[in-house]
């Protein structure tokens, strides 16, 4: 089909792609240039958009979305966040940030199918695998994929991770199945409060474990 889309010459959007994490993991460590990546950061996750942007299959194929095709390479997302491991700490750290700031503002209902892909890029990010933030990363990812309206976006969501491959389930499994175990032993441990807070968290987790199985 054509594509009748109107781009911004004088601020393309921005993309997360191969090209732009190597730049990532080889700029000069100074003030200036840590600004400048700020900047870009800054851009990049300021909305969902950049990231769903990204990553995007053949034009063929992207150009078709829909609730059984989310239009993204998935080997692309492995291969740029493999790649992001070897960012400098100052630049992880901004990363970091950044991925927490987005998480806190993914909404109950996406604005069109295009916006669900995030829920499918972010969980190859390494950030995830640090299992010291999983209350300010992993959980809220939890939350936010299980808070998705289940008569559409949600159902949405469910269908691409069944036609995604196997790739995205191992993932989540991997990231998931240990924190299992790590809430059920704060939970032993902790106050009432505590207790009831991740409670919450762990309901979360194995509803999204429950939705990659399923």
């Amino acid at each position: 089909p054509d594509d009748y889309r109107i781009y911004s010459t004088s601020r393309p959007l921005l993309e997360l792609n191969l090209d732009f994490a190597k730049w990532l993991c080889n700029v000069p460590q100074s003030s200036d240039t840590l600004k400048d990546v700020e900047r870009k950061l800054s851009r990049l996750f300021n909305t969902e958009a950049c990231l769903n942007g990204s990553f995007l299959s053949l034009p063929d194929t992207h150009f078709r979305t829909s609730s059984s095709n989310p239009g993204i390479d998935l080997d692309q997302v492995i291969t740029v966040m493999e790649k992001l491991r070897s960012c400098d700490p100052k630049v992880q750290q901004l990363l970091f940030e950044h991925i927490q700031s987005i998480l806190l503002t993914l909404p109950e209902t996406a604005p069109c199918f295009e916006a669900l892909r995030i829920y499918l890029i972010l969980p190859f990010c390494h950030i995830f695998e640090n299992e010291e933030s999983f209350e300010t990363v992993s959980a809220p990812f939890a939350q936010a994929a299980t808070r998705l309206k289940k008569t559409a976006d949600g159902r949405v969501l469910d269908y691409w991770i069944l036609h995604i491959g196997r790739k995205f389930v191992q993932r989540i499994i991997e990231l998931y199945k240990p924190l299992v175990v790590k809430i059920i032993q704060i939970n032993s441990m902790g106050s009432t409060l505590a207790t009831e807070q991740y409670q919450i968290v762990l309901e979360a987790v194995l509803e999204l474990l429950k939705k990659v199985h399923n």
